[in-house]
């Protein structure tokens, strides 16, 4: 294969002798079938006059080119004067060593690769002398490119490729990183690969790195990721957003001088500002490219009200987490919101509402953009809120465990205790301190699925699963929530890359992560075991394959005695206490009376995913023919992965409906189930992207377009109901007979306002006739000074789950109580009265918020308790 290396030149006059003779020693020493062409973007030192000498004995031409689309016209430029089967792209300034010219062609002549890149973060690569500062801009910049490329060093210079790939995918370059725009614009189709090299600094000459070069990358970064023609006028886009930032700022400061309130100043101040944006930015350029995208006014300006919601619901929830959390003055919170609605707002209007710059649809890129402005949304939107609404009542529960720490607990494992008992005590007794562990566990959820399905499949496959763990209604609310399943959810994921490991990729060693994932697993959640018969059913579908070894290795069984030892403090624990946990678990669930509930089931994992998701996972494993069914094909032609996502997914599925024709299924049970099959379906949709556009139509459910409505949907719903509760649920009429939805901070001091006498048996205590919903709530709540202590609703004979270890009947012998249930009727029980000496009346107990009337409880005085009626 004949070789032309390109040189990009701009005044390297005292660099170019010596670049050229290390060249051609190389090319003379290994034989290479290369020529060197010098594209030039208008040097006036003598450069060219340089070269010319050494083309009258050695194959190099200087070839000149007008600079106006820089470094990467000028290399196109030259590609195009050659005939050669493979182009090498190298500096001129001594940065890329000649000596690795051979590595870079070798994978392309030999066919296993399209594009070779010499790189500095490879092992092996080197960049000595780098001061810190270099480095850290380095970094930045790969980081910004980590979107785009499936390498670590996509900012590299130095690279091979061959020509009409580099003359295909390079058209629509500017500036000086084509090899970026080669990798992006090839839309996840290039097969490329990196080799170490040592990158040397300048020694001679001027770099051309400066502010103009930085600003065209992040430029190139934006148009390449799918963004809209409006990045070409940055100045105008700056003073638009500054405009609308005055506007928003102006009409704040004067509605809340007024008296408006901050709730009404802010939302009005938005409107403002919103209005700004659509008219100095929005309507302007959408005219400008009426004939690129034909759409109706009308759903034009829908998508902007979409992108304006989401705005103001992350920038709702930052205002008063800067006001509570961080003591900002509400003005300066304020610029705080500010910044978060603009972000959303122009990555809402540079990726979405507009066309891409280059006209034409990459929908690998697509997804991956879609990905990623999903999941830093969902993260931002979750972490805002985590702070400024009250505990529900099961994470006010959980925080109890975390508060009596132990071995075990009678309805879940410790892990939800002891992450409770970390983050409180490091943060205090604060929503977001109790609400970090999910946060952190979903982090872990993602770095295990995202591993498991970039090792299966291809990183845009690992993203769109990124996509779905971020949207989906199950995750979302798991990712926030603090309760046994955010552990779980991480250790089932990871489980599962670790199996993937082992079973697929036959690297035995993996089986000590299984059992270290299993154990931490069944130490949060016990239904994490039904992934080992599931593990047992698919070395028996594969027994002939190379899944049988495994069952002869040791590491398998030095991961299930690790299991078993992480999972011994839950042993322990329920052999101390009559294998009560168990019981509750175990028998419990599959005994007593009947309870159908398999439409409840299916209704339930309708919502946990969403109809589009179960769309989406029913192709995926079950894909028919046609287009699907050649993708399948293609990505999986032993059919092993479509086994593992199979057996995974509907193994514990089949448990869980088979219970539900017994007993009550559960909102959140299906929610790890999916992990098996969404990288499956990420790589389906993945292979997708890269068919040429028709032949067999594309279910709605694998299409961008749907995920991306799917998507502002979730977040709509979820973040409006976020936000909803924030603000206290305005409008909302309070209903008799109903558990709270908030106000639980409001209700703890209410009851801690009830005035009760003094009794030398110990402080008034205070017990939740609804299960533990009340108990949990106050005890989280309730004032500082302790006055009165919460207890369990076991003192008169009924079922409080763990309130009945924490408090015995005989400690509670002669104390008063205030008995408080969201019904008169709970309080009005004859029974009742064999327990206390004395009860008083059932009073009704209004719950205030934000100065209306969120919620009503009942409370009654009792007397003496007597432990026996």
């Amino acid at each position: 294969m004949r070789t032309s290396i390109i040189i990009p030149t701009l005044n390297e006059v005292q660099n170019i002798d010596s670049l050229l003779s290390r060249v051609f020693d190389v090319i003379e020493k290994d034989e290479l079938n290369a020529d060197v062409l010098v594209a030039d973007g208008g040097s006036t030192d003598g450069t060219a006059e340089a070269v010319e000498k050494w083309a009258a004995t050695k194959p190099v031409r200087f070839i000149r080119s007008d600079g106006s689309r820089g470094l990467s016209g000028d290399v196109l430029h030259a590609a195009g004067e050659t005939e050669a089967d493979i182009v090498i792209v190298m500096d001129a300034d001594l940065s890329h060593p000649p000596e690795s010219l051979p590595e870079l062609l070798r994978p392309i002549q030999d066919a296993t690769h399209d594009m070779v890149i010499g790189s500095r973060y490879v092992r092996g690569g080197k960049i000595p002398g780098w001061p810190w500062h270099r480095r850290l801009f380095s970094k930045a910049a790969t980081l910004l490119a980590w979107p785009l490329v499936s390498v670590r060093d996509p900012m590299a210079g130095f690279f091979s490729v061959r020509r009409e790939l580099l003359l295909r995918f390079g058209q629509m370059s500017h500036g000086y990183k084509i090899g970026l725009e080669i990798m992006a614009q090839s839309d996840d189709t290039l097969r490329v690969m990196e080799v170490p090299i040592t990158f040397s600094d300048r020694e001679k000459g001027i770099s051309k790195l400066g502010s103009r070069v930085i600003m065209n990358y992040l430029q190139q970064i934006i148009r390449l990721a799918g963004g809209a023609r409006i990045i070409g006028d940055s100045k105008k886009l700056g003073g638009a957003a500054l405009a609308s930032a005055f506007v928003d700022v102006a009409v704040f400061n004067l509605l809340d001088a007024l008296g408006y309130g901050a709730a009404v100043s802010q939302l009005i101040s938005f409107a403002a500002a919103a209005i700004a944006v659509y008219f100095l930015i929005v309507r302007g350029h959408r005219i400008s490219t009426q004939a690129v995208r034909d759409d109706s006014g009308h759903f034009f300006l829908f998508r902007f009200v979409v992108i304006c919601f989401l705005a103001l619901l992350l920038r709702a929830a930052m205002i008063p987490t800067l006001v509570r959390l961080s003591g900002f003055p509400l003005r300066l919170a304020h610029l705080g919101g500010i910044t978060a609605g603009a972000a959303v707002f122009f990555v809402g209007i540079i990726f979405f509402l507009f066309p891409r710059a280059d006209e034409e649809e990459k929908t690998g890129i697509r997804w991956r953009v879609l990905a990623l402005a999903a999941a830093g949304y969902s993260l931002l939107l979750r972490i805002l809120y985590a702070g400024i609404i009250d505990l529900i009542p099961e994470e006010a529960y959980y925080w109890n465990y975390g508060q009596h720490l132990d071995l075990g607990y009678l309805d879940h494992p410790p892990v939800v205790g002891w992450l409770n008992y970390l983050s409180t005590g490091l943060l205090g007794n604060l929503e977001i301190a109790v609400r970090l562990p999910a946060i952190l566990c979903w982090g872990v959820t993602v770095f295990f699925l995202y591993r498991l399905t970039k090792n299966l499949f291809n990183k845009t496959a690992a993203l769109i699963t990124l996509l779905m763990v971020s949207v989906l209604p199950i995750y979302l609310g798991t990712g926030m929530f603090m309760m046994p399943d955010p552990p779980v959810y991480a250790a089932w994921v990871g489980a599962l890359y670790f199996l993937s490991r082992a079973l697929i990729d036959g690297y035995h060693r993996a089986w000590i992560g299984v059992g270290i994932c299993l154990g931490l697993g069944m130490i949060s959640k016990y239904t994490i075991v039904l992934l080992a018969p599931a593990t047992l059913i698919f070395v028996l579908l594969h027994i002939r394959g190379r899944t049988r070894r495994t069952l002869l290795r040791p590491e398998l069984y030095i991961g299930a005695a690790l299991s078993i030892f992480l999972f011994l403090p839950v042993i322990i624990w329920n052999a101390e206490n009559g294998w009560a946990s168990f019981a509750f678990q175990g028998a419990r669930r599959w005994s007593g009376k009947s309870n159908f509930s398999f439409h409840i089931l299916l209704i339930n994992i309708l919502i946990v995913i969403t109809p589009l998701g179960v769309a989406a996972v029913y192709r995926a494993l079950f894909p028919g023919k046609g287009r699907l069914k050649a993708v399948l094909q293609d990505i999986d032609p032993e059919g092993i992965k479509l086994s593992f996502a199979r057996v995974y997914t509907l193994f514990p599925l089949t448990i869980f409906a088979l219970h539900s024709f017994q007993g009550l299924s559960k909102f959140n049970w299906t929610g790890p189930v999916w992990f098996a099959v969404f990288p499956l379906l990420g790589g389906i949709l993945s292979q997708l992207s890269r068919f040429e556009r028709g032949g067999d139509q594309i279910a709605k459910s694998l299409t961008p377009g749907s995920w991306l409505r799917n998507s502002t949907g979730c977040f709509l719903l979820f973040g409006g109901l976020l936000y909803f509760i924030a603000a206290g649920m305005p409008g909302a009429t309070p209903v008799r007979g109903m558990a709270l939805p908030l106000a639980w901070d409001e209700l703890a001091s209410e009851i801690d306002l009830i005035p009760m006498e003094t009794n030398v048996n110990g402080k008034p205590l205070v017990v939740g006739m609804e299960d533990y919903w009340i108990t949990s709530e106050y005890s989280f709540y309730r004032s500082a000074n302790r006055g009165k202590e919460p207890a369990g609703r076991h003192l008169i004979g009924r079922n409080s789950l763990m309130w009945s270890f924490w408090l015995d009947k005989t400690d509670a012998a002669g104390r008063d109580a205030i008995l408080v249930s969201f019904k008169r009727s709970g309080l009005e029980d004859d029974r009742l009265e064999s327990y206390f000496e004395k009860l008083g009346d059932a009073v009704e107990l209004p719950v205030t918020k934000n100065g209306r009337t969120a919620g009503l409880v009942y409370y009654r005085k009792g007397f003496s308790y007597r432990p026996s009626p």
